[in-house]
Parts: structure tokens; sequence; C-alpha cells
């Protein structure tokens, strides 16, 4: 049986309808959260996996609202280059798909390692060595592609490069967190 929920969202400047999504959002947070918790294991198993398949499945649109974002960083660093947005978020797209690309082969390569070892070591150990290179491929391409594309000094770019993953990295927390938080609510 459905009862009232556990506890009413109430933001004066937002729709009603926005904060009847925000207040069964919080609903279902706090009794998917309950149920991990205090539940038998069963219940906190199914619970658990449900908040996990959520964040898993938030994390696409997520992904999809930080190129734009991105975009925007590199044209406030990029400010006095007077280049339009949509080139910025040309390289926003390409950087994510790229980055994308070397998550798959990162994670690929690590299985495979870890699948191999056993009955090839040497193959293994040689595909774990790969899968750090490949790690290391991944900051330095981008480097070279900002170096490339925005074609400033090496002090300015790595100055840059530096500036603008620090502010992209806090801007994926905050994006990972709102992802986990969406999950917990599904």
């Amino acid at each position: 049986a459905i009862d009232k929920p556990l506890q009413t969202v109430r933001i004066t400047w937002l729709p009603d309808v926005v904060n009847a999504q925000l207040t069964a959002l919080v609903d279902q947070s706090q009794r998917n959260w309950r149920a991990f918790k205090d539940g038998d294991a069963a219940t906190s198993a199914a619970a658990k996996q449900r908040m996990i398949s959520g964040a898993f499945g938030a994390l696409p649109p997520t992904m999809f609202v930080l190129i734009p974002l991105f975009a925007a960083i590199l044209k406030l660093f990029y400010i006095f280059r007077r280049r339009l947005y949509i080139e910025h978020l040309i390289v926003a797209l390409h950087s994510h798909a790229f980055m994308f690309l070397s998550l798959l082969l990162i994670t690929a390569a690590g299985m495979l390692s870890t699948w191999l070892r056993p009955h090839a070591a040497w193959v293994g150990y040689a595909m774990g060595y790969v899968q750090g290179l490949l790690m290391l491929w991944v900051p330095t391409y981008l480097l070279l592609m900002q170096k490339r594309v925005y074609r400033q000094g090496w002090p300015m770019t790595l100055l840059k490069f530096w500036f603008v993953g620090w502010c992209y990295f806090w801007l994926l927390i905050l994006a990972l967190t709102i992802a986990a938080v969406l999950g917990m609510a599904h």
C-alpha cells in the first residue's frame, strides 16, 4: 500500500508539479535507503541493486549535460582566442569520445589481463602494462590535442590544461554525486 510521503519537499519558487516530483524522489530515496539498511538480506540486496542500476542509468544523461559545460569551461579559459562556442563544443565532444573509448580499452585490457594470467602469465602481465600505458596516454593525448587546437606555447598550455582539468574534475564529482543521488531514488 502506498502511504503518504515520508518527507514533503516544498520550494516556494518552484511549480507544484516539480515539488511533487522532488517529494517523490526524496520519498523513494528514503525507502530504498531504509530497505538497504534495515531490510532482510533479499530486500537489502534488491534495494542495493535498484540504487546501483539507477545510478548507472543516470550516468549517460549526466555525461550528456557535462559536454556543453566542459565546452563552456574551455570558452572561459580561451576567451581571448576569438573562437566560437561551437568550436569549443567540438573539442569537448572529441575529448569525451576519446576518454570513453580509452576507458573502454583500459577496462578491456584489465579484464583480459586478469583472465589471461592463470593461463598465460606473460601475456597477462603484458596486458597489465598495456593497460598502464593506455592510462598514461589519456592525459598525454588530451594535452597534445589542447596544444594543437588552441596553438599556444607550452607554459600557457600546461597552465590552462591543469586549470581546465581541475575545474572539470570538480564538475565531474558534482555530476557523479547527482547521478548517485538520482540512483538512490530509482
